[in-house]
């Protein structure tokens, strides 16, 4: 199986991206996982 896009490792290596975008990708990856912890406490609270 595929997985989305937002998974797995950068194609782009880091030493071609400008700062501002390593750090817009870097506040990215944080975002998911913040989003993914606040989801998995949620359930938690379901059950």
């Amino acid at each position: 199986m595929k997985r989305p896009q937002s998974c797995g490792p950068n194609p782009i290596k880091p030493d071609h991206l400008m700062p501002q975008e390593s750090r817009a990708a870097l506040c990215k990856v944080l975002a998911l996982g913040l989003i993914r912890l606040r989801m998995l406490g949620v359930a938690r609270c379901l059950t």
